[in-house]
């Protein structure tokens, strides 16, 4: 599937839940009708899932939604409206298993005087084969060939059609040498039972595999709890989660989860975050803190006033992501599903063919006939047909489980062929927690207080560790602007307060004296973080921060150098203190590459793989977007923003580096 964006409202997915499918090949025959359908601009059809995807014009969504409805009812399908996911039912599939293996197990005891070993008295008898295929036919099998008949009519053949053509011509060959004796023709009854009970074995754990899929998601979904308590006035009423809206007040009690994202307004509690870090210990939080849907809070009543809810909470787009993850078309997926398509025209071709060339060739009527069968039984293709997809949902499911999740299938094909890693440095090898330890300045509050100005509301961890350290309120300003990996500004009155990098200072025509330079560069052999503070285009401070390594920072640089090669650490912070770092996990110089903006990190990428590296870039910002977007496998870790998320293949929700 080609996915496409809905930028300007251009195209807009439609989904429908589709009843029906039983194997890939319905799936490849439903995505060829939907296809033919004028104005739809992409298919994705999941077999696992049960789901058929179109994106369409915006213009024509609905009149074209129609029409794909009606092209999925003549391809002999059942649409449902999309309903969410929930996990399914247990289901006690033991008895369609032991008919499975009895069914095979049957032929394979009819097949023990053929090996030279002990036969069973009973299974001697023709006769009793012929009623055990039968009654396999008429009774397991019968859906499997009525559904493939129904197909031929349709000019869909799929595997059903095959499946069913194949034992019921081996059923009807059999059966006439049963009637005909004089004929002289074999009997081979149990090559359709075997032949069924292979179908239904592999379908049976197929629906495994179906229910292992959608549980995953269930999983995810099933963290939001159902209902909030909403504060109206003094009052609180309980509403469904459904039904919040964004800046709703809500009442959250002891040992309850968190219904949406938001900030609290009022109350402390010790908060179980296990579900994003991976972290068992709890963390304290009280008002002004933000807090994610899907949390736990272990004591304390919170108020929260919600920021984001539905599907655009964490845990909602963490959903969605498992589920965009599981309907994805894999390369592999998608070649199998062509392939499954139209194998079944190539194997009657071939079954036709290889009987009327045993014909021509002088060779009985029996053992052309018998050769003919033999090609549309072992051609049997629904492993094709059902393994990719199994496998895909399974290991994206499991992958879920474990924190990991796969926004972009192609990654997994291409991370074999890695021959490099890329590290971002803040964030990735770092915690992230960052603590301002030092402020030079005539006057360190007042740098403080206009530092915290610029950086209030934004997320990246510099900001934040400005913002936590001032005690006071900062001042008042009118929104500030964030220039991604670059630094931020604000207007107070018509003034503006500028924090960054130095090299963007001085493309803002900011002055930078040789003092300000020689304080950084000293911070950065300590391995500080510095930024400068402008007023009125003058720099009149700067602060150090420090950030502390991962705890597997280090062994983590070490298995990855031993397993694909060099690795090399991309930052944009000063070379000083990217130096710093580097030698304490083991990085050589010659693989540090500092001061680097954010096009020049996806250029970074961009060059060595000109050197014929292939890499996996590791990032957890906003500014590392573009790098995750060109790198041959793009990592985001949970902690990171939504723009990296988005851009990345793989994003690690818990765990750190180690997953």
């Amino acid at each position: 599937m080609m996915e496409t964006t809905q930028r300007e409202g251009l195209w807009v997915p439609q989904m429908w839940q589709v009843d029906g499918m039983r194997c890939g090949g319905c799936a490849a025959a439903l995505e060829r009708r939907l296809a033919a359908c004028a104005g739809v601009h992409s298919v994705s059809v999941n077999f696992l899932l049960g789901q058929a995807r179109v994106l369409v014009p915006a213009a024509e969504a609905e009149a074209l939604s129609q029409n794909c409805q009606e092209a999925i009812a003549a391809a002999g399908f059942t649409v449902v409206p999309p309903t969410p996911i929930a996990a399914p039912p247990p289901i006690d599939d033991r008895p369609a298993l032991a008919i499975a293996l009895g069914l095979v197990g049957l032929a394979l005891v009819g097949h023990l005087g053929m090996m030279g070993l002990p036969e069973v008295p009973l299974l001697r008898n023709l006769w009793v084969h012929g009623a055990i295929a039968t009654v396999a036919l008429a009774g397991p099998g019968r859906p499997i060939w009525q559904e493939g008949w129904r197909a031929f009519w349709r000019g869909v053949p799929t595997m059903d059609s095959l499946v069913g053509l194949g034992m019921v011509a081996a059923y009807s060959a059999s059966l006439t040498a049963l009637l005909v004796p004089a004929w002289h023709w074999h009997c081979f009854f149990e090559e359709p039972v075997m032949l069924l009970g292979f179908v239904l074995l592999g379908r049976t754990l197929e629906q495994r595999a179906r229910r292992r899929a959608m549980a995953a998601i269930a999983h995810v979904e099933a963290l939001q709890p159902p209902t909030a308590r909403l504060v109206v006035g003094t009052e609180t009423v309980t509403v469904p989660v459904a039904t919040l809206q964004p800046g709703d007040r809500i009442a959250v009690w002891p040992s309850e989860r968190i219904p949406a994202d938001g900030e609290i307004e009022s109350g402390q509690a010790e908060i179980n975050e296990a579900l994003l870090t991976g972290e068992a210990m709890p963390v304290t939080k009280g008002p002004g803190e933000p807090v994610v849907g899907g949390t736990l809070t272990l004591n304390g009543a919170l108020t929260i006033r919600t920021t984001r809810v539905g599907e655009q909470t964490t845990l909602g787009q963490i959903a969605a992501g498992v589920a965009r993850a599981q309907t994805h078309k894999f390369p592999v997926q998608r070649l199998v599903d062509r392939v499954a398509g139209v194998f079944a025209y190539g194997v009657m071709g071939l079954a036709l063919a290889t009987g009327v060339g045993w014909t021509w060739a002088g060779a009985p009527a029996l053992t052309a006939l018998e050769y003919a069968i033999a090609v549309l039984v072992v051609a049997c293709p629904c492993a094709l047909g059902l393994a990719t997809p199994s496998a895909l949902a399974v290991g994206t499911g499991m992958a879920a489980e474990r924190g990991i999740l796969v926004t972009a299938g192609e990654v997994l094909e291409r991370v074999p062929t890695l021959n490099g890693v890329v590290l971002d440095k803040t964030g990735t090898l770092t915690a992230g927690q960052l603590a301002v330890v030092a402020v030079a300045g005539d006057r360190p509050d007042w740098v403080l207080a206009l530092a915290a100005t610029a950086e209030r509301e934004n997320p990246h961890p510099i900001a934040q560790a400005i913002t936590q350290a001032i005690g006071a309120t900062p001042l008042v300003s009118e929104p500030p602007e964030v220039v991604v990996g670059q630094g931020v500004r604000a207007r107070i009155g018509a003034d503006w307060v500028a924090v960054g990098s130095p090299l963007w200072l001085e493309s803002l025509g900011i002055q930078i004296d040789a003092l300000w330079h020689a304080t950084l560069t000293d911070w950065g052999r300590l391995g500080h973080t510095g930024v400068l503070v402008s007023w009125q285009n003058q720099v009149v401070g700067a602060l150090a921060l420090r950030d502390r390594l991962r705890p597997e920072a280090k062994a983590t640089v070490q298995t990855l150098q031993a397993r694909y090669g060099p690795v090399w650490m991309l930052t944009g912070d000063r070379r000083e203190t990217a130096l710093a770092l580097a030698q304490e996990l083991g990085i050589p110089p010659t693989q540090v590459m500092a001061e680097v903006s954010p096009t020049g990190k996806a250029e970074a990428i961009a060059a060595l793989a000109a050197q014929g590296y292939r890499v996996a870039f590791v990032g957890d910002g906003a500014n590392d977007g573009p790098a995750l977007a060109t790198a041959t496998v793009g990592i985001a870790l949970g902690s990171g923003t939504d723009v990296a998320a988005t851009a990345a293949g793989l994003v690690v929700w818990e765990g750190g580096l180690t997953g």
